[in-house]
């Protein structure tokens, strides 16, 4: 799909985060989304290891791959929830608790509880031929709470699978 000629904002874009139930995962859909999102290192790109021979610079090898980072902010709508039904707790989808028990991880195995976040940016309503999205896979995700008029969640998310785009 080429690239649009209309310039996305913030009132058109929408995030979400999705557990690892197959064939259709658990979603938490941030509402109350304030479009902030953001991230570093969007490239999925391997760690510089400067190669010398007798302190000369030869070239460069690939490392390992370095994670993505990122972070958006939704409204506080509570911390605990007794139903998926939105708006329900961002809180308790990240931590599969009470509401969201039976959400599970993206990678089954391990310890840490990890998440895909969706970012979807509205194109159809613009005149392109489909929607863009940018989806991050394999992420650690948590949660920070800041009380004000409104209070909110900003969630920060380590992305260790790399992104898809459409």
């Amino acid at each position: 799909m080429p690239a649009s000629n209309i310039v996305k904002v913030q009132q058109g874009s929408a995030v979400k985060i999705l557990d690892g139930t197959s064939p259709s995962p658990l979603e938490f859909t941030g509402l109350y989304y304030d479009g902030d999102f953001q991230c570093d290192d969007l490239v999925y790109e391997r760690e510089s290891i400067p190669i010398t021979v007798n302190g000369v610079f030869q070239g460069v090898a690939k490392g390992n791959y370095r994670p993505i980072t990122g972070s958006f902010t939704v409204k506080y709508t509570g911390q605990a929830s007794s139903t998926t039904n939105n708006p329900a707790s961002v809180l308790d989808f990240i931590q599969s608790a009470n509401a969201y028990a039976t959400a599970v991880s993206t990678v089954a195995g391990y310890d840490q509880q990890l998440r895909t976040i969706v970012l979807t940016c509205e194109g159809t309503d613009f005149g392109d031929a489909s929607d863009h999205t940018l989806t991050f896979l394999k992420c650690e995700v948590r949660a920070a709470f800041q009380a004000g008029e409104p209070s909110t969640w900003t969630i920060d998310f380590t992305c260790h699978g790399g992104t898809t785009r459409t």
